[in-house]
């Protein structure tokens, strides 16, 4: 793996960073103005900062952290952060959320602000207000320990909201013209330059636009940049906004969107512009970051969702074990807005906001079990890796000739790279342990008492779902479809608008096919989180030859075509294929014949509940583990 220029270090201002490697703040962001609920940036800040990173952001709770009774816990989070040599920053947000007496927060101009607030325009004095005390707040930072700050511009900041022509339409000399509208952040930015001294690090997190019809150009923010030479050590290159969810999915691009995502820009103020560049957004590898470093884009990277996967990537290239790093799969299950917290998690990082489950590393067992998994699906893999790394003998059972179950399939097409990187990555673990993987085996009870497990894990996953429909022997499974594309015919229809039919339908139609998806709710892909939902409408909507029907449902097919119910009517939709996408359904019957072999036997994954990857993995692993 060629790293050399991810790993050669860094001088930013009076800071010198050991490497090339940011890990972002991933939590509420810093305003004196703001009291946030929950800081997850800073309890996977302690795992970032041991795995090697050479700068970690702590996104501090608001102006309490640096109250008298919570200055220690503030200490403390740095002191953490610091202990294996990472330089820690401190996001300082640029914000006005607290309404006042009457109801209102400040902005450019009186009106309605984005996310429902009522608005009144700021006065000169009000404006001189803010920029001090974001200036002193940032000194207590310097003061505490903080080895930079990271002001937050862009998103929803101020700072955007002053450079959009939309949302700033001031008739003083703080809206109109470009110049105007980037008086005011750069009145703060000088502020708080003089407030901490020349040789204190200072990070502007800007967005390069914000994906909403209100934003102002990129030109516009080029030009920003330019202004704030001097001032600012350096620029964190974002998009999108954080409150308009259909922007946030661009500030945390998801699988729909390429890698790298906002490096052409960055390379532009890298032309421009002296100062250094921070990239940030779909950077989702070390090859992709060092290739960005060497060809200019950037001078460093900033990780976010990757170093959630693995805290302890950085470490793992620096000791030889470049195959170990677990891969980012950009589910977005770790992002709290996209599941509106009914279960912040990560994919494929069981111990993420667990920490205190289970232990980093654990003692091998003295006393060593025999256990028995049956199933290579996702959820049998990591059982087996988890209680292979516990000392234990593990047999990996698997009725197919491969490893992966529905990831073989769930990892095709062109938005899936990163599942297909972490299915590699579970298959090269399980090829280079111990554990003993038997494919081509049907497991039986009286296999399975042969074997003697001291513990048995079923995890033998799910089966499509059969409609009960005239005609439905007429239909091509959803998988078949996936992996034999080119015998999918140009007119096709899918019966079933979860992710699979969605995703699929999304492909083909790419592809050139004419898609109709039929689905029985009042939505589609409703078992995918908020945000995944809305980034793949975004690119759905983008297809003319890709249509919706939903509140429908299949009744009968007929030759070429297939009867759908629609408010109570029937409708007639033509296909040259018919596709089964209507869902899956767990092998509950045969995982629960297996029990009665084991004392101890344990049903995970998809034959207990159908669930996506974090829901396979999250399980599967501390059962693995607890033995």
């Amino acid at each position: 793996m060629k790293v050399e220029s991810l790993f050669s270090p860094l001088r930013v201002n009076g800071m010198m960073l050991r490497n090339r490697i940011v890990a972002a703040p991933m939590g509420i962001i810093a305003s004196h103005k703001i009291i946030s609920s929950t800081n997850y940036g800073a309890i996977s800040a302690w795992d970032r900062a041991m795995g090697g990173s050479a700068l970690v952001h702590i996104p501090a709770e608001g102006i309490d952290i640096f109250n008298k009774y919570d200055l220690d816990v503030t200490k403390e989070q740095i002191n953490v952060a610091k202990q294996d040599g990472a330089k820690v920053a401190c996001e300082v947000g640029f914000f006005s959320m607290v309404p006042d007496e009457d109801g209102y927060v400040y902005g450019p101009m009186d009106g309605v602000r984005f996310d429902g607030f009522k608005m009144k325009a700021f006065t000169h004095e009000k404006m001189r207000e803010l920029a001090e005390e974001t200036a002193q707040f940032c000194v207590n930072c310097k003061k505490v320990g903080f080895d930079a700050v990271t002001l937050h511009f862009g998103h929803d900041s101020l700072g955007s909201q002053f450079l959009s022509p939309v949302w700033n339409q001031r008739e003083d000399e703080y809206g109109g013209s470009l110049e105007n509208r980037c008086r005011f952040p750069k009145e703060a930015l000088e502020i708080i330059r003089q407030a901490v001294g020349e040789d204190y690090p200072i990070i502007v997190r800007l967005s390069r636009q914000l994906m909403v019809p209100e934003t102002y150009p990129e030109e516009d923010m080029l030009y920003f940049i330019k202004e704030i030479e001097g001032l600012a050590d350096m620029v964190n290159i974002s998009c999108g906004m954080d409150v308009y969810h259909a922007a946030n999915v661009h500030a945390v691009p998801t699988i729909f969107e390429p890698h790298n995502y906002n490096a052409s820009f960055a390379k532009k103020v890298k032309e421009n512009t002296n100062l250094l560049v921070c990239l940030v957004g779909a950077v989702m590898n070390p090859e992709e970051a060092n290739e960005l470093i060497e060809k200019g884009y950037t001078d460093c990277c900033m990780f976010g969702r990757s170093l959630i996967a693995d805290p302890y990537w950085p470490k793992k290239i620096m000791n030889g074990k470049e195959e170990d790093i677990v891969p980012c799969i950009r589910c977005m299950h770790c992002y709290h807005i996209a599941t509106s917290h009914w279960n912040v998690q990560c994919s494929v990082n069981p111990r993420f906001r667990r920490e205190d489950r289970m232990a980093l590393t654990q003692p091998i067992k003295t006393t060593k079990k025999h256990v028995v998994i049956v199933g290579g699906g996702v959820s049998g893999m990591v059982a087996a890796l988890s209680a292979s790394e516990q000392g234990h003998h593990v047999t990996l059972l698997e009725k197919e000739d491969h490893l992966g179950g529905l990831l073989k399939w769930a990892s095709e097409g062109p938005f899936k790279e990163d599942l297909r990187a972490y299915q590699k990555y579970l298959i090269h673990q399980i090829e280079k342990s111990s554990i003993d993987v038997r494919l081509n085996t049907k497991a039986d009870k009286k296999m399975l008492e042969v074997l003697k497990p001291d513990r048995l894990i079923v995890a033998v996953g799910s089966a499509s779902m059969n409609l009960n429909v005239q005609g439905a022997e007429k239909m091509m499974d959803s998988l078949d479809a996936i992996e034999s594309k080119e015998k999918v015919g140009h007119k096709a229809v899918i019966i079933g608008g979860g992710s699979i039919g969605c995703e699929l339908g999304l492909e083909l139609s790419l592809e050139g096919h004419d898609v109709t998806i039929v689905e029985m709710a009042d939505d589609i892909a409703l078992n995918g989180n908020m945000l995944y939902r809305i980034a793949l409408k975004q690119h759905m909507d983008k297809q003319d030859h890709l249509h919706i029907v939903t509140k429908a449902c299949c009744k009968r097919v007929e030759d070429n075509q297939v009867i759908v119910e629609i408010d109570g009517r029937e409708e007639k939709i033509e296909f040259d294929t018919i596709i089964n996408a209507a869902g899956r359904k767990p092998l509950k019957e045969e995982a629960m014949s297996l029990y009665g072999v084991c004392k101890d036997t344990v049903m995970v994954g998809d034959c207990e509940r159908v669930g996506s990857v974090v829901d396979a993995v999250n399980i599967a692993y501390f059962v693995g583990k607890s033995l």
